[in-house]
């Protein structure tokens, strides 16, 4: 387990998620997740995560140099 969720509480018909969008770094080092409006990031090998940014993000995958 990366990161826990503690004292959420659902409502009968809430079925939103509680993380959205999960990204993987190129070594999957680090997670990046969408919680509560906000983007998240967990380092994998530590445990450690934060909040990055508010709002909702897109990422674009780096270029990879030509050959």
């Amino acid at each position: 387990m990366l990161v826990q969720l503690v004292g959420r509480r659902r409502g009968f018909h809430d079925y939103q998620d509680d993380f959205r969008h999960l990204a993987l770094s190129p070594r999957c080092g680090l997670a990046l997740f969408e919680h509560d409006r906000r983007t998240w990031v967990a380092d994998a090998r530590t445990g450690t995560f934060g909040p990055l940014v508010e709002g909702e993000w897109l990422f674009f995958e780096p270029a990879r140099p030509a050959r």
